[in-house]
């Protein structure tokens, strides 16, 4: 700990000399220089202090921080949400798709809605089923799995899902 102060005295003796030399040659105003060795001094003593005063922290292993941004927190998607995305993306290029992924999640959606809040199955009551859906809804949807009403084989209109996503959000 003394070695590390003595080392301070090497730059304030070095500091005091070249002020010295200043006054000798004066080739700055005399009060410029003094100010310029006080400072110097100044820091020369702060550092002797913040050293004597971590003195007893020299043994202590201290981790450096590390500054990094803080992940992100992503928020969880629902379960199950993966599927729907990937069958609306695949039901909007044809009619099979729709067929295959997105009726039958739709289907399901419906008739747990209907039941749940409505009180009605669909399998066992499909008039009232039907008159709750509404008509293009019911086509869409309905107990025909190998044909839709106005779906074509290569394509589907968007607009037939989209009505049918509001009748059952209505629901």
């Amino acid at each position: 700990m003394r070695g590390q102060l003595r080392r301070l005295w090497i730059p304030a003796l070095l500091l005091s000399a070249a002020f010295v030399a200043e006054l000798q040659v004066r080739p700055i105003p005399l009060g410029i220089g003094f100010r310029i060795w006080v400072v110097g001094i100044g820091a020369l003593a702060a550092s002797g202090l913040i050293q004597l005063a971590l003195a007893p922290y020299d043994r202590v292993q201290i981790d450096w921080l590390r500054f990094h941004r803080a992940p992100r927190i992503r928020a969880e998607s629902p379960p199950g949400l993966a599927e729907w995305e990937r069958a609306i993306d695949f039901a909007a290029w044809n009619a099979t798709d729709f067929q295959r992924r997105l009726r039958p999640l739709l289907r399901q959606l419906a008739h747990d809605r209907l039941l749940h809040r409505r009180g009605v199955d669909a399998d066992r009551d499909p008039l009232t089923a039907r008159d709750l859906l509404g008509e293009q809804t019911w086509a869409l949807l309905g107990q025909e799995p190998d044909r839709v009403a106005g779906v074509e084989a290569k394509s589907l209109d968007t607009a037939m899902i989209r009505e049918a996503v509001v009748r059952l959000e209505a629901l």
